[in-house]
């Protein structure tokens, strides 16, 4: 209790009068509940002397608390006046007459003398200045709401000397040099709101047409300081500052376009920081765009495409609001920028790169209206990529652009601050750069380019794009072979892209469309993919896809699993080289991928039944229902877990051979070996040539001196059409090619005549 009592003690001194008294009344509040407590437990409790001496003695002290503070107007000589005063009384001869006149109009006035603030403050001079460059005559020029831009801009809501203002208070402590965000966080949010922007909605279809009032949101300001270009890895010297206001002086503190030439000067309500030149109202990329479309009006009005609105309340007069997002591509709207944070919103900025509209419209006619009639006709993925390769989620230092500089999707790009520029500013939400080039993605050169360019083949670009794997196929250091059918066979064998619900689907067996999953778009997408292994399908063979799936080709035709199935094939209609990266072939069906797995496989054919039910009573299947057809699906269980899977299955003739020779286990132990005998499960081995040697097989042996597990091996001796297998017991099983190469999940079962003999 003493400390608290000193505690105010102290303060009374140096807090405005108004608290101390406040202060004082809780206290004395506290004080008489203090005493009454006491009295209860001296009454009851008997507590020690000691106790009352501490009591009387914090009693003192509050008492002399409050004559003190009855004394607050007595201010140190140190502390100056208000912040209005300092200003009047102002020691180098600077008058502040506009700045007043702008605070009363803006009904500012009351508000600085009684509040606790941080000011940036213009002189006289500098605001004639500015209003000068700016066709503004006088004050009287200047709207209500202007004149509250300009004021509410340059405040903020507390005090903060020069340190603070720098590094900010986060994570319940003052940043400060070496900490965990040091001086990053350079966005001040202020008091200003942004103004409220009337467009007329272009392309949303649920309002298209009509006109709408934006809601508006609070400001932010940045301030530049040497710390934060060092914390940033930027340029100390102020060259990178000076890049974007090359009209302004490095100081090494700056408000926004603003040089603070004196700072942290106090007062009784704050602190005053003293600007060389007015700060105008600074725009938010949107509003930047929307004032400017006359240079860069063909970029924004393609990423308009992708505008949403929604109701966001009323205004002061009852009229609706709304919010305004974007969908698809990054929502450049929000004045907090790329992070929604009220810590990290201040460290960062987006940079966006907009080309001019002769530039823009250029690139459009010569690179996407040449193959589509108009931009309604593009497919929406061609331009999401198109416009985000222009958007970069951090803030872009010229001094830093000789380092690699990734886009949205990963891609290496290389940008001259000093070269293709025409226009540079920072703006409250982004950093601007107004450019003569299109950025064009790297997607746009490689393997991947006839697929942006082609509408037939727009469902498999959604399945591209969706699985998220267009930016590891678009780089220049990857050959990669993309195997594509068209809209119309996707959509025969069961998948859509639903433009009114903007997903993908699946048609199940019942025929309901439901939403593919994530896991699935990529599954499909990887069962139509090579990499690095580009070969001519005009000969025979079998690949494996990326998936872990296998096709078997011959003479321009593909045949997977899932094809196997269901009797049908893939074949080749056109080839498109990119000499970029691959190799991208145009197919007249699916690459179905395999439905049946090994267990599955088995189970449906009934020349393997005898095998099948070996498996079962070993206790090497688990069964589950499935939801649509309830039929009952088998799975092998220990092979669950292997990259790549090959079956020797000795059919029912061979099983039954086994038996009259009692050559199959009668113990489960060692019929699970017997049966694990028979699966490879690191390799998917055909009878093509093309892999003969030692491969480990299913059964296990134990560990060896390092706590590796042993498999027991097969050895494959292979040949075109004709592969062998030699087993422990050194008996050689021929695979007869007739019945070899069955295609299923990961890879590929064989009938044999004979069991394998460990």
């Amino acid at each position: 209790m003493i400390f608290f009592a000193l505690f105010g003690l102290f303060f009374c001194k140096t807090v405005e009068r108004t608290i101390i008294f406040g202060v004082l009344k809780i206290v004395n509040l506290f004080r008489t509940s203090l005493m009454k407590t006491f009295l209860y437990k001296m009454k009851n409790k008997l507590n020690s002397l000691a106790t009352v001496a501490i009591l009387i003695a914090m009693t003192y002290l509050i008492s002399a608390c409050e004559k003190k503070g009855e004394e607050r107007y007595k201010d140190p000589p140190w502390l100056g006046g208000s912040i209005l005063e300092t200003l009047e009384t102002d020691s180098t001869g600077a008058t502040f007459d506009i700045y007043y006149r702008l605070l009363e109009k803006a009904d500012y006035v009351e508000s600085l003398e009684k509040g606790l603030y941080s000011v940036f403050v213009a002189n006289d001079e500098a605001y004639e200045k500015f209003f000068e460059e700016n066709g503004i005559g006088s004050v009287e020029d200047v709207s209500e709401q202007t004149a509250e831009n300009y004021v509410e801009l340059n405040i903020l809501e507390s005090p903060r000397a020069r340190h603070q203002i720098i590094y900010g208070h986060h994570f319940g402590v003052w940043q400060k040099e070496g900490s965990e965000l040091g001086a990053l966080t350079f966005r001040t949010r202020t008091r200003s709101n942004s103004n409220r922007i009337t467009e007329t909605v272009r392309y949303f279809p649920p309002i298209k047409g009509m006109t709408v009032t934006l809601d508006d949101e609070r400001k932010y300001v940045p301030l530049f300081s040497t710390e934060f270009f060092r914390d940033y890895a930027g340029a100390t010297d102020g060259s990178d500052y000076t890049y974007f206001f090359p009209e302004t002086e490095w100081s090494g503190l700056q408000w926004y376009n603003a040089n603070i030439f004196r700072s942290e000067v106090r007062c009784s309500n704050g602190f005053i920081y003293y600007l060389d030149r007015a700060v105008p109202y600074i725009p938010s990329i949107e509003e930047f765009l929307i004032a400017n479309e006359d240079t860069y009006g063909v970029w924004y009005d393609t990423y308009q495409r992708f505008a949403e609105y929604r109701a966001a309340g009323f205004d002061e007069d009852f009229n609706r609001l709304f919010s305004k997002t974007y969908r698809g591509v990054t929502d450049i709207t929000p004045e907090h920028g790329p992070t929604d944070d009220g810590t990290y919103s201040r460290r960062d900025l987006w940079t966006i790169f907009v080309p001019t509209s002769e530039v823009m419209q250029k690139y459009l006619d010569e690179n996407i209206l040449s193959f589509y009639p108009s931009l309604d006709s593009v497919p929406e993925v061609t331009l999401i990529y198109l416009l985000e390769s222009h958007v970069f989620p951090n803030f872009l230092l010229p001094s830093k652009m000789s380092f690699p500089i990734f886009d949205a999707f990963g891609d290496e790009v290389t940008i001259d601050p000093y070269d293709g520029i025409v226009e540079k500013k920072v703006l409250s939400n982004s950093a601007f750069f107004g450019i003569d080039y299109v950025m064009e993605p790297l997607a746009f050169q490689a393997v991947t380019r006839p697929l942006f360019f082609n509408s037939d083949f727009s469902t498999f670009l959604w399945l591209m794009f969706e699985s998220g794997l267009i930016p590891s196929i678009s780089k220049p250091d990857i050959r990669a072979t993309i195997i594509a059918p068209y809209n119309e066979n996707l959509e025969a064998y069961g998948i859509r892209y639903d433009d009114l619900n903007s997903e993908l689907q699946w048609r199940q067996a019942d025929g309901v469309w439901i939403r593919m999953t994530n896991n699935e778009i990529t599954d499909f997408v990887q069962g139509h993919i090579i990499y690095q292994d580009e070969r001519d399908y005009s000969g025979e063979g079998f690949q494996k896809l990326e998936s872990g799936d296998h096709i078997y080709y011959k003479n321009n035709v593909m045949v997977a699993g899932g094809n196997n199935e269901v009797g049908d094939v893939s074949n080749i209609t056109d080839t498109e080289d990119s000499e970029f990266n691959g190799i991208l072939y145009h197919i007249d069906n699916v690459v179905k991928p395999p439905q049946y797995d090994a267990g599955i496989y088995i189970s449906k054919d009934p020349e393997l039944s005898e095998f099948f039910a070996l498996l079962d009573s070993a206790g090497l299947l688990k069964f589950t229902i499935d939801p649509i057809t309830l039929e009952n699906i088998p799975e092998i269980t220990f092979l669950a877990g292997a990259e790549q899977v090959t079956g020797f299955i000795p059919n029912n003739n061979a099983i039954l051979a086994a038996a009259v020779d009692s050559l199959i286990p009668v113990d489960q132990a060692e019929l699970q070996d017997f049966l694990k005998y028979h699966f490879l499960i690191e390799q998917a081995v055909f009878d093509d040539g093309a892999f003969s040697g030692s491969s480990v097989t299913a059964r296990f042996e134990g560990f060896d001196l390092v706590n590796n597990p042993i498999y027991s091996p097969l050895l494959i001796q292979n040949a075109a059409g004709d592969l062998k297998v030699t087993d422990h017991s050194l008996q050689t099983v021929s695979v007869p090619h007739s019945t070899a190469n069955s295609l299923v999940k990961r890879g590929t079962c064989h009938h044999i005549g004979q069991v394998l003999i460990y």
